[in-house]
């Protein structure tokens, strides 16, 4: 047993310590120090002192083994695996990255979800026009506005005629009867010269102007641009018809229908006319709210 110095040795986290006794020495001073009561435990000393020895050598070779995640605890001689080594490390560090990760999954599918409720649930915004196509129908709104002029005017005409054709002489009627139709019949001052060689009569300008422009373009084989020349060719038609009407010396019905008829075909030209701007329904419903005679 003298041979075998037992030293002491040092764990990461926890130690044993052995101290170096010799069993036949502890049993002798066990024996001359100790009562009769202590003999007989000392002689059982001596006598497992040898398996002591043994278990110590054993504790020797255990710790000149590489260590495994383990260490020795004070209170046993057994090896108690402890979390120092790097895979027990790495190990407890990916468990607890593995809470966070699941929780962070599982907030991803929720937060995707929600999305898509929202989305589904949420009204679809309505499509905002593009400023510049505004601005181009806002444009062409003015200009539809300017054009309804000359009807209206040509409507308002008529109807003070109608109410003074009584009072009037031929000359004063044939002049009131060029204004009121604005010049397709009767052209006044120097239109009268003008018309022989160029056509003054404001509904066929109009008509050109929104067909092959200059305020749109239709073109000849378009609906709008038949349209818009039908109602001008029946309206000047229907001027004609009045004249002879207002020609005669007697006044009867035939005279209220002919005006009747004048009033009609003019609203009926300014709607094909507002037609060839090919504005939105909102536009037409403000460009007629501008003219309630005319859009009776």
């Amino acid at each position: 047993s003298s041979r075998d110095p037992t030293p002491t040795h040092t764990t990461p986290r926890c130690s044993f310590a052995h101290t170096r006794i010799s069993p036949s020495s502890r049993g002798a001073n066990m024996a001359a120090v100790a009562s009769p009561s202590l003999a007989s435990t000392a002689a059982r000393a001596a006598t497992t002192g040898k398996r002591s020895l043994n278990h110590v050598r054993n504790h020797h070779r255990l710790l000149a083994q590489p260590q495994q995640g383990g260490c020795l605890s004070e209170a046993s001689s057994a090896p108690i695996l402890c979390d120092t080594d790097a895979a027990s490390a790495a190990a407890a560090a990916a468990a607890a990255a593995a809470v966070p990760a699941r929780a962070f999954a599982r907030r991803a599918v929720l937060t995707a979800a929600v999305a898509a409720l929202s989305a589904s649930a949420a009204p679809t915004p309505p499509a905002r026009a593009n400023p510049f196509d505004d601005f181009t129908e806002g444009q062409l709104a003015n200009k539809a506005k300017f054009f309804m002029g000359p009807p209206a005017l040509s409507l308002e005409r008529l109807d003070a005629l109608q109410a003074s054709e009584v009072t009037l002489t031929v000359d004063e009627l044939a002049v009131v009867l060029g204004k009121a139709t604005l010049d397709c019949l009767n052209p006044r001052g120097p239109l009268a010269a003008y018309a022989n060689v160029r056509d003054v009569c404001t509904l066929n300008i109009l008509v050109r102007s929104v067909t092959k422009g200059p305020a749109v373009t239709n073109a000849a084989a378009s609906a709008e641009a038949m349209a818009v020349t039908a109602a001008a060719r029946d309206l000047e038609k229907s001027y004609d018809e009045l004249a002879a009407e207002l020609a005669l010396d007697q006044r009867g019905d035939s005279r209220d229908a002919a005006f009747r008829k004048s009033k009609v075909l003019i609203r009926q030209f300014a709607a094909a006319l507002l037609a060839c701007f090919r504005l939105s329904e909102a536009r037409n419903a403000a460009t007629e709210a501008a003219f309630p005679a005319l859009f009776a």
